[in-house]
């Protein structure tokens, strides 16, 4: 089969084929090769692995790989008489796989599998890492007790030594990066560390083939077998268990009953009035403040933005929007990981309220609102069921699918410019937006930003051109409540 058939077989499949739950993909922008990206993600659903090979600004020719919306997905070869030959966009829906795109030379030739990367970790869910072996080496795995605390660790490792280290007890805490070599450590010769238990050890040589201690032959207890989760489904883990708590139940038992967002506390209590208020995530269990807004019928909404003073600087670090910055009573942005985690308990509206210089007022509403995890937290919508401005065509909708970009995080479509130095803010920017709802503050409202003629300031161009808003409040609430 030639290339040209190998890519129309490749996009068909892509298009045709299922999209599975929980795709691990690889996430680098502007590598030299697929193959030198040693971060995953996990896939939102509906996303399949893509890789594209660009120009950047400097004239050199890189590669962006990570998750991509299965809809925006598309398979090209520039030709080769073209002045941007080296141009190329490819997708696949096996974990991975955007590691060998647009034709990666000596790939999946002269390796050894792909293995998680995870020295010396508490949770297995916190490797986010991998490695590609060498010829000759495989993926080593341990799970121990140390101090009382399970402890992870998965790399490449050399056959021979893998064995052997296994048969005498020992385990990798850490990997000689310069020499992309594994660090292999006698247990026996160090008295610095108390090894109460070994719980499984072992090498396999098939791609991210150590998932935890569920291998064949490897004994672990049933925690889960007394249902210790009283309102849950309970997790088996070496250790012990975890529960996942149903809402609004909470808890390490999911033994109470307990407020996850702005609806369950107006669900408990229908004479809540708008304000601050403690809920505790599903998810993660942990307990922070979020202002309800209970006067903006359905009530029950969990406010994420709210401007309308200047009083608190947007131009942020994605690390201020990844966690959150400003005032909760006032002008503040709740922090994309608390997004994330909310809007991934169920299916959520989402309300855009925006307020003119002269006291105008529109919003619009959006279904099947949701962010991707870290580190893109792309921004998913569904049907617009409330379209408070005409002929709009390049507002938030227009966003759709697209990762959050800051000064110090691109993730933007424009090559070479960073769309969020352009417009002074942080957002889900495409190829520099329109609506740029934490642009400058600029008074008095109705003013235009100095900055970039105009599209740096707090705007949304298809309502009010490039004069700035006297205010905005995004939110979001339970669908169908």
């Amino acid at each position: 089969m030639n290339r040209m058939a190998s890519k129309i077989l490749l996009l068909l499949l892509a298009a045709a084929l299922p999209t599975a739950q929980g795709l691990t993909c690889l996430q680098c922008r502007g590598v030299s090769q697929p193959r030198h990206c040693n971060i995953v993600d996990e896939c939102y659903p509906g996303e399949v692995c893509g890789v594209e090979r660009i120009n950047n600004h400097l004239g050199q020719t890189v590669y962006d790989v990570g998750c991509i919306h299965q809809s925006k997905c598309y398979n090209s070869s520039m030709n080769q008489q073209s002045s941007i030959s080296n141009e190329c966009k490819e997708c696949c829906n096996t974990d991975i796989c955007n590691s060998q795109g647009c034709g990666t030379p000596g790939y999946p030739q002269n390796r050894g599998p792909i293995c998680h990367f995870c020295p010396f970790h508490t949770s297995i869910n916190m490797c986010n890492e991998i490695a590609f072996c060498e010829v000759g080496e495989v993926c080593k795995y341990s799970v121990l007790k140390e101090f009382g605390d399970t402890i992870y660790s998965s790399e490449c490792s050399n056959k021979h030594v893998c064995q052997n280290s296994i048969n005498h007890g020992n385990v990798i805490v850490g990997r000689d990066i310069e020499n992309s070599r594994s660090i292999i450590h006698d247990y026996s010769l160090r008295n610095d560390r108390s090894l109460t238990e070994h719980i499984c050890s072992g090498c396999c040589d098939v791609d991210l083939c150590f998932k935890g201690c569920n291998e064949t032959n490897v004994s672990i207890k049933n925690h889960c077998s007394s249902s210790p989760c009283l309102h849950g489904q309970c997790q088996n883990t070496p250790a012990g268990f975890t529960c996942k708590c149903n809402s609004p139940y909470v808890g390490l038992t999911c033994n109470s009953r307990g407020a996850t967002d702005c609806y369950d506390i107006y669900k408990n209590d229908k004479d809540s009035k708008s304000g601050v208020y403690n809920i505790m995530l599903w998810r993660s269990n942990e307990t922070i403040n979020v202002y309800c807004d209970m006067d903006t019928s359905p009530p029950g909404w969990t406010v994420f933005q709210n401007r309308f003073d200047g009083s608190v600087d947007f131009y942020r670090s994605f690390s201020a929007y990844m966690h959150g910055f400003g005032n909760i009573d006032g002008e503040y942005w709740l922090g994309l990981r608390f997004i994330e985690e909310m809007t991934r308990q169920y299916e959520s509206v989402l309300r855009i309220d925006l307020l003119s210089a002269n006291h105008s007022h529109v919003h619009e509403i959006f279904q099947n609102f949701s962010l991707s995890n870290y580190p893109n937290f792309r921004l998913y919508l569904g049907n617009q069921t409330v379209e408070g401005i005409p002929d709009n065509k390049k507002g938030f909708i227009d966003l759709n699918g697209q990762g959050f970009t800051t000064y110090d995080h691109d993730v933007d479509r424009i090559r070479g410019e960073n769309c969020a130095i352009l417009t002074h803010g942080g957002w889900w920017y495409q190829q520099c937006t329109t609506a740029n709802l934490n642009g400058q503050y600029v008074n008095p409202p109705g003013s235009i930003s100095s900055i970039n003629g105009g599209s740096g300031g707090f705007i949304y161009f298809d309502w009010q051109g490039v004069n700035t808003l006297k205010a905005s409040k995004m939110m979001f609430r339970k669908q169908y409540q």
